[in-house]
């Protein structure tokens, strides 16, 4: 519902079981332009992105199904950087990537970390100004193999990116859900 309010090309979702359910319910609710690309594989968020990776051109924004969050997306058709990262602080960061901040830019991330060290979480929000740089830092990580328990994960991608220079700044939010277990 947030979306409407940007100017969108097309929404690419990225389905698998009750994909078709996804497709009736969008098509009979939104008119915005959809597409619909299927995983058949678990093989991780980076590799659901790559599956639609024909239809990603220029600025693309990410969103994981498994969250709920109130952010101003406005700041997308301005922003200077190569990408957003939307954050909020846990207790617990160990279910989460993080990101780990140097001078106001994002430096590093960690998928799922072992200690309480760094403690935002990213939320499942992204933007990336030039999705052809982010296909290509994920067909990296699948011609290297470079999985975390067997999946590959995108903020390995955006690592990647930002190793090779790309400038990402971490926007907070105050209001997140996780959805990604039934609690």
């Amino acid at each position: 519902d947030k979306l409407q309010s940007l100017d969108i090309d097309e929404i690419i979702f990225v389905v698998g079981y009750l994909g078709a359910q996804i497709e009736a319910y969008v098509n009979k609710n939104y008119q915005f332009p959809a597409r619909y690309v299927e995983q058949k594989e678990l093989l991780g968020q980076a590799h659901a992105l790559y599956l639609a990776r024909d239809y990603m051109v220029g600025p693309v924004l990410i969103i994981f199904v498994d969250t709920i969050f109130e952010a101003d997306l406005s700041e997308l058709l301005t922003t200077p950087y190569d990408g957003l990262l939307y954050v909020k602080e846990v207790e617990d960061p160990r279910r989460f990537g993080v990101a780990v901040l140097k001078d106001g830019y994002v430096t590093r991330l960690i998928e799922k970390p072992t200690t309480f060290e760094h403690n935002l979480a990213v939320i499942g929000v992204y933007f990336v100004q030039d999705s052809r740089w982010l296909i290509s830092s994920i067909e990296q990580l699948i011609r290297e193999k470079r999985q975390t328990k067997g999946e590959y994960y995108l903020a390995d991608a955006l690592q990647l990116m930002i190793d090779q220079g790309a400038k990402f700044v971490a926007q907070r939010v105050e209001v997140w859900e996780d959805c990604g277990k039934p609690e």
